[in-house]
């Protein structure tokens, strides 16, 4: 099927299926398109900076608490604009702090959980960790 797309702009937009935009081999003909039409939504491609949040397991353990900071305390972020926009922060993958006594550093990937969006470089954060007597 040839779908011509030039000039959209963002929005919904619905394209006809019939014999005049969809190509068959010689001698078949098209008789009827369940459905007769597509509707697309289109939207802009944007980038956004969304923080960095980094998760822990095991904090709190021995009368600890945890102080960490994360860097980049920032990543870029694309994909189409109300889902990126719908995104609030990245959240690295669970960090265990269970042994950890005094000064740590930890390499974590960071995600969203929404797979339209991507990051536009590495997702490794480095998470530095405190741990501090309650």
């Amino acid at each position: 099927m040839i779908l011509d797309m030039s000039g959209v702009q963002p929005g919904q937009r619905t394209f006809p299926i019939g014999s005049i935009n969809v190509n068959l081999s010689r001698g078949v003909h098209l008789v009827r398109a369940i459905p007769s039409e597509e509707r697309v939504t289109f939207e802009r491609h944007v980038t956004r900076s969304v923080p960095v949040r980094a998760r822990f397991v095991g904090e709190g353990v021995h009368g600890y608490i945890v102080s960490s900071q994360v860097e980049p305390k920032e990543l870029t972020i694309a994909g189409p604009a109300s889902r990126v926009e719908a995104v609030t922060e990245a959240v690295t993958d669970p960090v265990d702090v269970s042994n950890a006594v005094g000064p740590s550093e930890y390499h974590a990937n960071a995600f969203v959980a929404d797979p339209y969006v991507r990051f536009l470089s590495s997702p490794q954060v480095t998470v530095s960790v405190a741990m501090k007597s309650k």
